[in-house]
């Protein structure tokens, strides 16, 4: 008898759990049926519906109520995930097996390095930079940069050739939503890397990035999707020292595909998926978050990391590989004394810079 009263105890508990969940969701049923409806829909059931449904509702309404994806909980609300809405990779969009022979090689002129300079000249300095850090740990691979006709100075286009860039023209993909931000209003030109099929891989980073280190090794990662299976790799992304369920789309290490490249033309401009206020990212994390390969924090370590977790950052700066300056850009002359150890990092490679013959070749032949 004193053994069954434990017992009891523990099954009145469960009985009322399970009487707070089922007002919970009718609850939600009732001031969201729309969601609810779109759910089941939607949802492909594994394990018990019931807590399957529960799950995706809360999922749903912590989306819809903060317009994106959340860093609380592994939230999925775009339709672009479900495979019948769109295809993935250069397999499933051409309805192949992966037996399907890829041409392997070794060549470094088919892995390359691409950054982009759009509208500003003021982000010269940085693109400059970077383009240094990488050609310093990568002496022997192409670095190319995108930028659009007659958007940019001839003392901006020569500079970034004496440090190494290749000129790349492309055209402008537009939003196609209003609610962009103005910041990010030509980011949607990125997917424009998927129509490379000239390279077996492209290291693709903003020009708000620096290299710390040799990173060709991510080519392995995607250069043969036959071999490794996967065909875009990325970090996942930092909110003020919370890590989210989506990437961050400064850096890239993708496999370029036209079939690929011609689908994420056709499903952005589908409603409803994505919030276009964060442009391409947004877009870029409905259609392949649950799909891509996610790298360590170290192959771009965000800014926002360093305000929450300072210590951390300089425990792990010496194995950092890609500095990502997101809340403070150096280039632009913006100083905040809160990020002085990763401003003191880009001063230091600033200065090694100035003291080289790029230097000094950008300044006698680009007045």
């Amino acid at each position: 008898m004193l053994r069954s009263q434990p017992i009891r105890t523990h099954i009145r508990t469960f009985v009322l759990f399970i009487f707070i969940v089922v007002v919970t969701c009718s609850s939600i049923y009732f001031f969201r049926s729309s969601t609810v409806q779109n759910v089941v829909k939607t949802s492909i059931v594994q394990g018990t519906p019931f807590l399957q449904l529960m799950c995706e509702i809360r999922q749903r309404a912590l989306c819809d109520t903060l317009g994106e994806v959340t860093t609380y909980l592994p939230c999925f609300p775009s339709n672009l995930l479900y495979s019948e809405i769109a295809c993935h990779d250069s397999y499933s969009c051409q309805k192949q097996p992966r037996k399907t022979k890829i041409n392997r090689t070794t060549d470094v002129s088919r892995r390359v390095f691409f950054s982009a300079l759009y509208t500003d000249d003021k982000f010269l300095e940085g693109a400059l930079l970077l383009g240094y850090t990488l050609k310093k740990y990568h002496p022997h691979h192409q670095m190319y940069i995108m930028h659009f006709e007659n958007a940019l100075s001839n003392r901006t286009l020569c500079s970034l050739r004496q440090v190494g860039w290749i000129l790349k023209l492309v055209h402008n993909i537009e939003p196609p939503f209003k609610g962009t931000s103005t910041h990010f209003i030509n980011q949607f030109t990125k997917l424009t890397l998927w129509n490379m099929t000239e390279f077996d891989s492209i290291i693709y980073l903003d020009v708000d990035t620096l290299v710390l280190n040799d990173i060709s090794h991510l080519n392995e990662l995607v250069a043969d999707p036959l071999r490794t299976g996967f065909e875009l790799a990325a970090v996942a992304d930092n909110w003020f020292g919370k890590f989210a369920f989506h990437f961050n789309a400064g850096v890239l290490v993708l496999h370029p595909s036209s079939v690929v490249f011609k689908e994420l033309v056709r499903t952005m401009s589908l409603p409803g998926n994505y919030d276009p206020t964060m442009a391409e990212q947004a877009f870029l994390n409905a259609f392949f978050q649950l799909r891509y390969l996610q790298l360590p924090l170290i192959y771009n370590v965000n800014l926002a990391m360093y305000s929450t977790y300072p210590d951390l950052w300089k425990k792990m700066q010496q194995d950092f590989k890609i500095v990502h300056f997101t809340l403070v850009k150096p280039f632009l002359k913006q100083s905040n004394s809160a990020y002085d150890v990763p401003l003191k990092l880009y001063n230091d490679i600033l200065d090694e810079y100035m003291k080289t013959t790029v230097s000094n070749q950008v300044k006698i032949k680009c007045v």
